[in-house]
C-alpha cells in the first residue's frame, strides 16, 4: 500500500547519508569524471539532498496534493537514465521524485564512468529505497531494454536532442511515457537600470560555474548595445578571476571536460564563429590538466557573432558565453523567443512586458538573479523546456503527443 509519510522518511534519510558521506562522495566524482571537488561540494550535493528533503507531503510543491486526494496513483515500474554531467543531483530529484509517487520499481542506470561513485550510490540507495535498483549501463542499451519491457511504464533520458530524435518512433511504438531533458541553451536578457558590477558577477557564475558544463549554465547574453561595452569588460575581469586546475583541488572553479568529445566540439564551434567574424575578448585557452591528459579551457567571453553561426544556436557544454547585442527589446524577445529555448530564462533590467512574455514562453523565469542564487534552489523540481530543450512524449486520447514546458516529476512518475 502507498504509504507517502514512509516514503518521505526513507527519502530524509538517503540525504542525511549523502551528507555524512560529503567527502566521500567528491573525491569518487573527482576520480571517476574529473568532476572538481567544488562542483560537487557547492552544487550536485547540496542540489541532491534539497531535492530529496523537498518530497515531503506538507509540501504541496513539488509534492503535489493529487498524489495524496487518490486523483494519481503510482506506476508500477520507472527507468531513469542518469547523464554524465549532473549526476547526483539528477539521480536524487528523478529517482526522489519517482520513489515518492509511489512507484514500486524503480530501475536506474549511471553512466559506466561512474565506478567507485557506484559503488557508493547503490549502497546507499538500495538500503534505504525499497523497489530502487541501481547498475552501470551505456545509456543505449538501457534505454532499449526499457523500451521493450512492458512492465517499465515511464522512462527518464537526458542527452543530446539528436539521439532522442533517433529513437522518436521506437518510443512511440513501445507506448512507453518517455521524459526527455536535453542540453540547455540558456539566455539572459541585461536592460537598463542594472547594476552592472553586480550583474556581471552574477552571470560570471552563472555561466562558468562546472565549466559551463551543466545545463544550467547560461550560454548567451542579450544585453543592450548601448550597454554592451561596459558589461563585456567586467564580465571578462569576472571570467578572469576563477581558477582552472586540478579537480581535486577544493579551490578550482573549472577542471577538465568530463567529455572530451565536448572540448572537440566546442574548439570546432569556437573556430567557425571565428572565421564568421567573431573576437575572443577574453579566455578560450586550452590547458592540460596535470599529466592525466585531461583538459579544461579557460572562460570564454565571446563577441561579434553572428546568430546564425553554430556556436549561438547548438548549446555546448563548455565554459562559453556568447554576447549577442539588441538595438531594442522587441528585437531581443525575438531572439530570446527563437526556437533555441532554453530551461529558464533570466532577466537583469527588463521591462514588465518583456518579464511577462519570456514568463509565457519559458514557464520559469529568473528576475534579477540567476539558477545559482540559494532562492532559487527549488527550480529543477519543475525543470522543463522551452524550444529545443527537453520535452515529454506520451499517448494522449490515442495520439501520441508531444509536450514542452515546466514540469513536476513527481506527477510524471505517476498516472491519473
Amino acid at each position: 500500500m502507498y504509504n507517502p509519510d514512509r516514503r518521505t522518511q526513507a527519502l530524509h534519510t538517503l540525504a542525511d547519508l549523502f551528507a555524512e558521506q560529503t567527502e566521500t562522495i567528491a573525491s569518487a566524482l573527482v576520480n571517476d569524471l574529473g568532476m572538481a571537488h567544488r562542483v560537487v561540494t557547492e552544487g550536485e550535493l547540496p542540489a541532491a539532498i534539497h531535492a530529496l528533503t523537498r518530497f515531503d507531503p506538507s509540501n504541496p510543491f513539488p509534492f503535489d496534493p493529487s498524489l495524496i486526494e487518490g486523483d494519481r496513483t503510482p506506476m508500477s515500474t520507472s527507468g531513469i537514465c542518469i547523464p554524465l554531467h549532473t549526476p547526483l543531483s539528477t539521480l536524487a530529484r528523478t529517482v526522489g521524485a519517482a520513489f515518492a509517487a509511489g512507484n514500486t520499481q524503480v530501475q536506474v542506470a549511471l553512466p559506466e564512468q561512474l565506478k567507485q561513485s557506484h559503488t557508493i550510490w547503490k549502497d546507499a540507495l538500495e538500503s534505504t529505497l525499497p523497489g530502487v535498483s541501481v547498475t552501470r549501463e551505456e545509456p543505449d542499451s538501457f534505454v532499449d531494454t526499457c523500451l521493450n519491457d512492458p512492465y517499465v511504464s515511464a522512462l527518464f533520458m537526458s542527452g543530446k536532442a539528436e539521439w532522442a530524435a533517433q529513437l522518436r518512433e521506437q518510443i512511440r511504438e513501445s507506448e512507453t511515457k518517455v521524459i526527455f531533458e536535453g542540453e540547455g541553451n540558456e539566455p539572459v536578457f541585461v536592460g537598463f537600470g542594472v547594476d552592472l558590477d553586480a550583474t556581471a558577477s552574477a552571470i560570471v557564475d552563472a555561466a562558468f560555474f562546472h565549466g559551463g558544463q551543466d545545463p544550467a549554465c547560461l550560454k548567451r547574453c542579450h544585453v543592450h548595445e548601448s550597454m554592451a561595452p561596459d558589461l563585456i569588460e567586467r564580465l571578462v575581469t569576472n571570467a578572469q578571476a576563477l581558477s582552472v586546475g586540478s579537480p581535486a583541488d577544493p579551490l578550482t572553479h573549472i577542471g577538465p571536460f568530463l567529455d572530451s568529445t565536448e572540448l572537440e566540439r566546442a574548439q570546432k564551434q569556437l573556430a567557425d564563429a571565428k572565421e564568421l567574424g567573431a573576437r575572443l575578448a577574453g579566455g578560450g585557452l586550452i590547458q592540460e590538466i596535470d599529466d592525466s591528459g585531461a583538459e579544461a579551457m579557460w572562460p570564454a567571453i565571446v563577441t561579434h557573432c553572428p546568430w546564425d553561426a553554430e556556436l549561438v544556436q547548438q548549446p555546448t557544454a563548455a565554459p562559453i558565453l556568447t554576447i549577442l547585442p539588441f538595438k531594442s527589446e522587441e528585437e531581443a524577445l525575438t531572439q530570446l523567443e527563437s526556437p533555441l529555448g532554453g530551461y529558464t530564462a533570466t532577466v537583469f533590467g527588463g521591462s514588465q512586458t518583456l518579464i511577462a512574455r519570456l514568463t509565457r514562453s519559458f514557464g520559469n523565469l529568473f528576475n534579477g538573479s540567476t539558477w545559482r542564487h540559494p532562492s532559487n534552489a527549488d527550480a529543477r523540481l519543475d525543470w522543463g523546456g522551452y524550444g529545443r530543450t527537453s520535452w515529454v512524449w506520451e499517448w494522449v486520447d490515442g495520439k501520441f503527443t508531444q509536450r514542452t514546458g515546466p514540469r513536476l516529476l513527481i506527477l510524471e512518475f505517476s498516472k491519473e
